[in-house]
């Protein structure tokens, strides 16, 4: 125990226990504000983490919406689908006749 020199021993009790509920007191500020400090600390991150999850949640959103909506008819896609068949057909057998005259000049030179 601490003592304090005094004329009174119940004075140096008192000056003691007025000690201790200081420093109690301290102890209790200290450890409310380290409460406050975590819960402020916790409500920054978890307004973070909905701002993001926000922002990705409205991107895919609008990338959903923009895919969905027909920006032409059905006709008209199997229309351009079709002429794109009909393209690649075209250039194939094209490539493929230029390779057989290219076979074919090479083996009559």
């Amino acid at each position: 125990m601490l003592r304090v020199p005094s004329l009174n021993e119940s004075e140096a009790l008192l000056d003691l226990n007025c000690t201790l509920n200081v420093i109690h007191t301290a102890r209790f500020l200290r450890n409310q504000l380290q409460v406050q400090a975590a819960q402020e600390n916790k409500f920054g991150a978890d307004m973070y983490a909905v701002t993001i999850i926000g922002a990705f949640a409205s991107v895919i959103v609008l990338l959903m919406f923009r895919s969905i909506r027909p920006h032409q008819s059905l006709d008209d896609q199997v229309t351009l689908m079709m002429s794109t068949m009909k393209m690649r057909v075209e250039v194939d057998e094209y490539e493929r006749r230029k390779m057989k005259m290219k076979y074919i000049q090479f083996n009559y030179v």
